[in-house]
């Protein structure tokens, strides 16, 4: 696997001025050595299908194949196997990768009478592996996941109300008829959820009597549940109550005005948007405080991506230049995570390390692929002409698709090989190539439905009306609006890149994943609003490029 390192001594133009106006001076470089990695081919090289990453656990690792003949495959340590051939969405893995929940309106067993959406635990350490129906309660109603503990023992998913599923036991559905999940612990614990105009809060047991909360709605829960971030139409508030109590919790309000983005894993930190888009992470431990992390612009759209350890964040922008990723320090010093990338960066994961991991999509093809930013800001090229598709918390292993018919590999850390303190470090020259290329990024031309079902797929059409063909990458934000909390939240959407014919035309499908179709959903049910913003890059083999923006409303 070709691998190289970049050095950025300056960080370069960001997506906006107002991002621009916070970039300090500061270098990067590179370091003397880098940490080996080893690739491997993950997905059955005989399939003659794309595939697409679905998750992994212990050492298993899923993958499905679309199309007319969908199916689902486990690589367990190099051995594969297929676990159901059928059309599924998987929604966990086990943290032993042995178990897998999926959500299908495929009948995988007789007890199915219904086409609704049905959540489905495959036991995949069988053969064939064992099949358990979850959302056995909740009528005929469609359900979605919400969230469940490591093993998956414990899932809550929504239907006709919210329902636990502890086990074995039948599901049990938390308060009354229509109640609707806000949010749970990482253990799936403690439960927060809507019913009759209130918001309540159960721990443990289904049957435990539950807290009420005086909001609209609760955004995050802590890892044992007793404290929360919520939204209302007073503001984005804190709490913080025993488990068993039954007298109504009163948040305390520390943003007023204020649309929730997200909140650091302890709930220490909450980072909210003010009318004029300026950004500020508000600090709810002790004495409230508030930092601008960022400046407001009319001519951008900012996205919440992840809360790093020093209270900074990750976030992308996208304004009418492209698409931006960024991060920001706690003491409000940004930096350019794609700088001196052509095309569009896409943002992966936050690593338990701090690393970022994302993806570049529309550029050159020496630019294309799979990068990790560090804590210090050393960007490293994992995979070239990849596009990104899931890592272990630490990023030991990054798994990417690549190839015209794209497969599953892995890339694994290996042991680092340091030299010795005060060893001179030795470089790697860089080949130096002339070639002669134009600057003008191809033409082309896209139109669609503005107005789309909320089926799960964004459908644009894509007509390349260069002399050269056209790549074309598709990215974008989907704006899902919270009516009754006053909010809203942003999420990203891709589509896998694809070559465009000079003259001819091909259907760009943006996948939106399931969490943010629940989320529209709701909101579409409740009178909210659901729009996405699409960024269509065009480019050529060269790299230069354009990106066209198609906007569309889900309903």
């Amino acid at each position: 696997m070709h691998t190289r390192r970049r050095t950025v001594a300056t960080l370069a133009a960001a997506a906006t001025a107002a991002s621009l106006a916070l970039v300090t001076a500061g270098s990067v470089t590179s370091p003397a050595h880098a940490d080996a990695r080893t690739t491997r081919l993950i997905s059955d090289p005989s399939l003659s299908a794309d595939v697409s990453f679905a998750g992994a656990g212990g050492s298993s690792v899923y993958y499905q194949v679309p199309g007319t003949e969908p199916a689902l495959y486990r690589n367990l340590s190099g051995k594969i196997s297929q676990v159901v051939a059928a059309d599924v969405d998987v929604e966990a893995v086990s943290r032993d990768g042995s178990r897998v929940l999926v959500r299908t309106a495929d009948r995988l067993l007789p007890t199915d009478e219904d086409d609704a959406q049905d959540l489905y635990l495959l036991d995949a350490s069988t053969s064939p592996a064992t099949r358990t129906l979850v959302s056995s309660a909740g009528g005929n109603s469609t359900a979605s996941f919400g969230a469940a503990s490591p093993d998956l023992d414990r899932v809550v998913y929504q239907a006709d109300a919210t329902y636990v599923a502890d086990g074995a036991a039948t599901p049990q559905r938390l308060g009354g008829p229509g109640s609707q999940f806000n949010a749970a612990s990482p253990d799936a614990q403690a439960v927060a959820y809507s019913y009759d105009g209130q918001v309540q809060r159960v721990i443990g047991s289904p049957t435990n009597p539950p807290t009420p909360i005086q909001a609209t709605f609760v955004q995050a829960l802590s890892s044992d549940g007793l404290s929360g971030i919520t939204s209302s139409t007073q503001g984005v508030g804190a709490f913080s109550s025993p488990a068993t109590t039954t007298t109504t919790v009163t948040p305390t309000i520390v943003a007023t005005g204020v649309e929730f983005l997200g909140a650091s894993s302890d709930l220490r930190s909450v980072y909210v948007v003010d009318e004029g888009q300026n950004v500020r992470r508000v600090d709810v431990n002790g004495a409230t405080t508030s930092t601008l992390l960022v400046p407001g612009s009319s001519n951008q759209e900012l996205q919440f991506n992840a809360a790093t350890a020093d209270r900074g964040m990750v976030y992308t922008v996208t304004s009418a230049s492209g698409v931006g990723l960024f991060r920001v320090s706690g003491s409000a010093v940004v930096s350019d995570l794609g700088a001196g990338l052509g095309g569009t960066p896409r943002f992966g994961t936050l690593t338990s390390a701090g690393s970022v991991l994302f993806d570049v999509q529309g550029a050159d093809l020496a630019e294309l692929g799979v990068y990790s930013v560090d804590a210090n800001g050393i960007r490293d090229q994992i995979a070239a002409a990849a596009a990104y598709a899931g890592s272990t918390a630490d990023a030991a292993t990054v798994w990417y698709v690549a190839g015209e018919t794209e497969r599953l590999f892995a890339s694994t850390a290996s042991p680092s090989t340091a030299p010795a303190p005060g060893t001179p470090a030795t470089a790697t020259p860089t080949p130096t190539t002339t070639t002669t290329t134009t600057t003008t990024p191809p033409t082309a031309e896209v139109e669609g439905k503005k107005v789309q079902q909320n089926d799960g797929r964004i459908e644009v059409g894509v007509t390349c009306t260069a002399a050269v063909p056209c790549r074309v990458t598709g990215s974008g934000t989907i704006a899902v609006t919270v009516p009754t909390a006053r909010g809203r939240k942003k999420y990203t959407v891709k589509a896998p890149t694809s070559v465009v014919a000079p003259g001819q035309d091909r259907v760009i499908a943006f996948k939106v994943r399931k969490k943010v179709k629940k989320a529209a959903a709701k909101s579409l049910k409740n009178g909210g609003k659901v729009k996405a913003t699409l960024l269509l890059t065009v480019a050529d083999a060269s790299g230069n490029d354009r990106v066209i923006a198609f906007k569309v409303r889900l309903k």
